[in-house]
């Protein structure tokens, strides 16, 4: 083997695993909720998905329009869900106490969410 070749080869190999080791760091670890939210069986018209973190400190929202919503960029792991609305009885409204888990995982994932007016 040439002597360049053996000198660039090792220099070549380093280079690759360390661009490799950068793309895994600084891949996202968030993922995306989507879904409707219904009232009685009809969609919610408008409100707002509150998710809430259950062991890291964070929370997010997403707007909730003719009873479809988004939530994206949302740390993995356990969070609970609360719904606020016109007409949303104040028991969906603290996603601590609403009863609403769900786990995030890496990428998109569908979320139904339905609300009674009466327990």
């Amino acid at each position: 083997m040439p002597r360049r070749t053996v000198i660039f080869l090792p220099l070549i190999l380093i280079c690759l695993g360390l661009a490799g080791f950068a793309g895994y760091v600084t891949r996202p670890r968030t993922g995306t909720i989507h879904g409707t939210v219904t009232l009685d069986g009809q969609p919610l018209a408008s409100g707002s998905v509150l998710l809430e973190s259950a062991v890291l400190r964070w929370a997010t929202i997403g707007v909730v329009r003719n009873g479809h919503f988004q939530i994206t960029d949302i740390p993995l792991g356990l969070a609970h869900a609360g719904v606020t609305g016109q007409k949303v009885p104040p028991q969906y409204e603290n996603p601590t106490t609403a009863g609403m888990p769900i786990t995030v995982r890496r990428g998109p994932q569908p979320f139904t969410i339905e609300l009674l007016s009466r327990h």
